[in-house]
Order: C-alpha cells, then sequence, then structure tokens
C-alpha cells in the first residue's frame, strides 16, 4: 500500500494528489445528487496525467470550436482554451452535473456516437473532435461510420484520439495506427503517462 502511494506521488506529485483526492470527494457528494457512474467521480484529471496531455495536444493548434465526445463531467473540455466548446456523453445524469461544473458557454447535450449528426450546435466546423478514453470500448467500424455521420453536418479539421498500446490485456478493442492514417495525416502522436495509450492528433483532408 504504501510502495502504492509513493508510485502515485511519483507520477502526479504531492498537490496532484491532495487535489485529486479532494476533488473525488467533492464528484461523490455530486454523485449522490445527480445519479451519474462511480467511475467519473473516481478518476478526477489530476489523478490521470494523460488528460492533461489530451488538453496540451488540443491547445497546441489553438481551437476555435471543440467537441468532446464521453465528456463525462467535462474537466477536460474545461481547460481547452477555445471560444466554442460542445460536450458530449450518452448519460445524460453525467452531462447534468457536467452542466453544474461548468460555465454557461459550454453547451452539452446527452447522445451517442453515432447521433452526433443530428445535433443542431450553431456551428459548421470543428477545429479538433476529441474521443478519449473510451474507443477502445467499441469497433473500428462503428467509429469510423460514426465520423461519417458527424462530418455530414460538421467539417471536422482534427481527430484527438487515443489507442491503447498493441499487445495490452484486458480490452475489447485495440485499434491500430493505420486506422488512423486513413482518415487522415497523423500529425502528434505521444506516448500516453500512463504507458498503456498513445495519443493521436489526425488532421483531416
Amino acid at each position: 500500500m504504501i510502495n502504492k502511494i509513493f508510485s502515485i506521488i511519483s507520477s502526479i506529485g504531492l498537490r496532484g494528489l491532495v487535489i485529486a483526492l479532494a476533488k473525488r470527494m467533492y464528484f461523490k457528494i455530486l454523485r449522490k445528487k445527480f445519479n451519474f457512474n462511480s467511475w467519473h467521480s473516481d478518476s478526477p484529471l489530476e489523478s490521470k496525467p494523460y488528460k492533461m496531455q489530451v488538453v496540451r495536444i488540443a491547445n497546441s493548434i489553438n481551437p476555435m470550436s471543440v467537441m468532446e465526445v464521453g465528456c463525462g463531467l467535462g474537466e477536460i473540455l474545461r481547460k481547452i482554451e477555445a471560444p466554442i466548446k460542445f460536450g458530449i456523453d450518452n448519460d445524460p445524469n453525467v452531462i447534468d452535473a457536467a452542466k453544474y461544473l461548468s460555465p454557461k458557454s459550454i453547451k452539452y447535450s446527452s447522445c451517442n456516437l453515432q447521433d452526433i449528426g443530428q445535433l443542431d450546435f450553431p456551428v459548421s466546423t470543428l477545429d479538433i473532435l476529441v474521443l478519449v478514453n473510451w474507443t477502445h470500448e467499441v469497433s473500428w467500424d462503428f467509429i469510423r461510420s460514426s465520423l461519417v455521420q458527424i462530418s455530414k453536418k460538421y467539417e471536422i479539421k482534427h481527430l484527438l484520439i487515443d489507442l491503447i498500446k498493441q499487445d495490452t490485456e484486458g480490452y475489447p478493442y485495440i485499434h491500430k495506427e493505420s486506422n488512423l492514417e486513413d482518415l487522415g495525416v497523423i500529425i502528434q502522436k505521444v506516448n500516453g503517462a500512463d504507458n498503456i495509450r498513445k495519443l493521436y492528433l489526425v488532421k483531416f483532408p
């Protein structure tokens, strides 16, 4: 147990640990109010360094408009510096909590990936579409067909996505880098701080 604590501190720092523990307690209180899934409250941003890597990659292209699918409580979205931000999650309860935690300038909606093309957000272009920490739960065919549907409504300029590293056990789907190369040009590739994933920024043609 002591070794695990020291490992966490070495990964996120003592300050990060204190913030993560405080936010975890607060999110658990919110979970009683909004009744969202427990894993949203168990993993605040400070406890998962790869989430801040996602933020830095997104901010590196100075986006005007960002959409995050699977946004949960909206922690990543709130850190991305863009004037137009949309959060999507298939859990309406966690969307209610995200709205509670976020400024009104961030627009949220509850739906699944394939239904995003039916949403009527006041924008025609998405500078960056963020899909992280859940794509290993669905097939690549599902992801690709969903992107096609979204692109019929919104022009997607960049995709920010994580792929679980090959030969990692315990994940239903492990997608390939070649899948991304079929979509566009990989312009950034970063090893995730958790050592089980890579983060990719793909520029669409």
